[in-house]
């Protein structure tokens, strides 16, 4: 009897202790699964904060390179403006030069007031009465006026950088029936002498392809028509030199 109540107590104590060792084995199960789990977090988020800071490190040397390529950049246009700065400033002097030439060489002229000279903007224009260069309602130029174009040819052919526009100008009296067998109108008139001008810098060697010849007409006066002294200073010619026209490229269709 006192034998199996022994064996009895041995058989319950090893159930006993088997419950309490498989509880803390699903226990320790479990504190292991929440650990892997949080060691799967952390390492998610180094993974996340390594892709940062490598999209930090991209972004930064492309920063870095932008500022290079800006800095570089502003160094070129610096030098950029500064060359144009000096090419207009040298032009200047160039156009300044010829315009002491021009009032030296024209002084007779200026003073009786046959020749005006002005310099505004990078433009200079020499501006003749017609009666220096013409005959009344000719557009063939006189001995004088050769003379006198010969001077103003010399000089400005040297400032090779501008292109150079002769205008024809009239006063507003109607062309008589004696010049109206040569010219219908004023516009003819002025043009016919523009041209004439424009042929005879050709001929004393300024290249065609710099000048240009355009008649205005009674358009542009600089004076009143309404006296005498005013007719004579809108009946001119104009000598004007411009910056280069740009070429005009047109696409040809193939």
């Amino acid at each position: 009897m006192k034998c199996s109540l022994f064996t009895a107590l041995i058989a319950l104590l090893l159930v006993m202790t088997g419950c309490v060792s498989s509880s803390k084995f699903e226990e320790q199960v479990a504190k292991n699964q929440q650990l892997n789990q949080q060691l799967e977090a952390l390492n998610s988020e180094f993974d996340a904060s390594q892709a940062k800071n490598q999209a930090l490190k991209t972004d930064l040397e492309s920063s870095r390179k932008t500022i290079e390529s800006l800095d570089l950049h502003t160094r070129n246009l610096a030098v950029e403006l500064e060359q144009e700065h000096l090419e207009k400033q040298q032009v200047l002097e160039e156009m300044q030069s010829s315009y002491n030439q021009l009032e030296e060489q024209m002084q007779q002229e200026i003073e009786r007031g046959e020749i005006t000279i002005s310099e505004l903007e990078g433009r200079l224009t020499v501006n003749m009465v017609d009666s220096i260069l013409f005959p009344s309602g000719s557009s063939k130029i006189k001995k004088a006026g050769l003379a006198v174009l010969r001077r103003v040819a010399d000089i400005v052919k040297d400032v090779d950088d501008k292109d150079i526009e002769v205008e024809g100008h009239t006063d507003n009296i109607r062309i008589s029936s004696r010049i109206k067998k040569y010219f219908d109108s004023n516009w003819e008139l002025s043009t016919a002498r523009a041209v004439t001008v424009v042929r005879f810098l050709e001929k004393h060697g300024i290249p065609g392809e710099r000048l240009s010849a355009v008649g205005l007409g009674k358009f542009h006066p600089i004076a009143s028509n309404n006296t005498r002294k005013g007719r004579a200073q809108n009946r001119r010619i104009q000598i004007v030199l411009v910056p280069k026209a740009t070429p005009i490229v047109v696409p040809v269709e193939e």
